[in-house]
């Protein structure tokens, strides 16, 4: 075949010039029910943030910092994991988040207080931000590269995915069986979500062979992706080589631009979908709208950030992958405006918020689609793991600014056109990111010639 040549197989021709099979969606589908369990467990506390304040009294200041809790979590969780990630591999890391934010999310059931809310938020969003860059570099490194934008688009897909399933479920189990259901289904899918990983899911090949060791467990998986390739061969995987340690590699070797243009636009794009997420439910009750309509508001802005975030990745594989998120960050920005003078009309907003959540869908899923095509391999969950723990920085921040001009006396109007400006810094960040990797791309071949 193609990508033998002397013995040698070169792992990244195997996978470019085979179409995808049962082994590889199946890796796919698995890292996305992680995701869905995120975007659920992630949004919960929106959902049940009503609830909740009547049950333990809370003041309006007071949900700033229980939002921002489990974002904090996160936050810490990506910057530690990604780089176990790119030590150790993807799977054990990955089977160890999921187990952790499932455990933290059930005890969240039994608390008694604000302060045992808060300490089950932030340890619960340890596994969350911990997982995300494992599923990411996984899903990455099991197709090819003209088909990694769609594949890690429509992965995290799956995470709006959950939050419009929480959504939905929740306008029925809180009135039906009370708000600790809601964390009872979000531990306990995830449990089960781990023991299918630990069954069935396979390190990632990519990484087993760049760091030339477990070549037993290589050829295993090569079977499974390639049965005619001899099991005798080499392998190999050609990719830009990192020297020193993957988080120092972020600011090594010209890439310190292109890193802190990446984490400029998951702050602002993350910091958007949380404060939308997570302060829309209080925020409609300032309208006149319900606990229950906030939540089906919700489920319908994630219903519109889970197409746009599956739409991304063949949009980005056919036009400027820069041009198409700049418009994303600036329309779904925009779009916010209106929707804070449509209290009278809830199914209107409904479609405004659908039409919202597509652009800014698009807009996260590409800048992770961005920066797993930016990292090599031995830097890829770092590179995605840190850049999440900036938007998740941006999750904390967002929420809590958002709290304090609440509790200050403004409504949601200000709040929105606030996140609408924001946006634009992300879509400039975007654009400029294009002509950096440009400049960065001429830079090495010079160095290199």
């Amino acid at each position: 075949m193609a990508a033998a040549t002397g013995g040698i197989i070169n792992v990244s021709k195997v996978l470019d010039e085979r179409p995808l099979n049962g082994f590889q969606i199946g890796i796919v589908a698995m890292s996305a029910l992680v995701a869905l369990m995120d975007g659920f467990d992630t949004q919960s506390i929106g959902f049940t943030a009503p609830a909740l304040t009547a049950k333990f009294k809370l003041q309006p200041s007071m949900l700033g910092p229980v939002f921002s809790a489990g974002l904090f979590g996160a936050m810490i969780g990506a910057f530690l994991l990604g780089p176990v990630c790119d030590r150790f591999g993807r799977k054990r890391p990955l089977i160890f988040a999921t187990c952790w934010f499932a455990a933290f999310t059930l005890v969240t059931v039994v608390i008694t207080s604000y302060e045992q809310l808060l300490a089950c938020r932030f340890l619960a969003g340890l596994g969350l931000g911990g997982a995300v860059p494992c599923i990411v570099a996984l899903t990455s490194e099991y197709v090819s590269m003209r088909r990694r934008s769609l594949a890690i688009a429509m992965l995290w897909a799956a995470f709006p995915l959950g939050g419009m399933i929480g959504g939905f479920s929740s306008a029925w189990l809180i009135p039906t069986h009370g708000w600790q259901s809601v964390f009872i289904v979000g531990g306990v899918v995830p449990l089960l979500a781990a023991l299918i990983l630990a069954l069935f899911l396979p390190e990632s090949l990519r990484f087993l062979v760049a760091r030339q060791d477990a070549h037993a467990r290589s050829v295993a998986i090569m079977r499974k992706l390639a049965p005619e390739v001899p099991a005798a061969a080499r392998y190999l995987v050609e990719e830009e080589r990192v020297t020193g340690t993957p988080s120092g590699a972020l600011f090594r070797d010209q890439r310190a631009p292109v890193t802190l243009l990446l984490w400029t636009a998951f702050f602002v794009v993350f910091m958007i979908l949380a404060v939308i997420t997570l302060w829309t439910p209080s925020l409609m009750r300032q309208m006149g709208l319900t606990a229950a309509t906030g939540a089906l508001l919700i489920g319908a802005n994630n219903l519109g950030s889970a197409i746009g975030t599956a739409s991304c990745g063949a949009l980005l594989g056919r036009f400027n992958p820069f041009i198409v998120l700049g418009i994303a960050y600036v329309a779904g920005g925009a779009l916010l405006v209106p929707i804070a003078y449509l209290g009278d009309y809830p199914a209107v907003m409904a479609a405004v918020l659908v039409l919202c959540g597509m652009f800014l869908g698009a807009a996260s899923g590409g800048t992770i689609v961005l920066a797993a095509q930016t990292y090599p391999t031995l830097m890829r969950s770092t590179g995605v793991g840190w850049g999440m723990a900036m938007g998740r920085c941006g999750q904390v921040i967002g929420p809590l600014i958002a709290g304090a001009m609440v509790s200050s006396g403004l409504t949601i109007g200000p709040v929105f056109i606030s996140l609408a400006l924001a946006s634009i810094i992300g879509s400039i960040a975007i654009l400029t990111l294009k002509g950096t990797l440009a400049a960065r791309r001429r830079q090495m071949e010079v160095s290199h010639a």
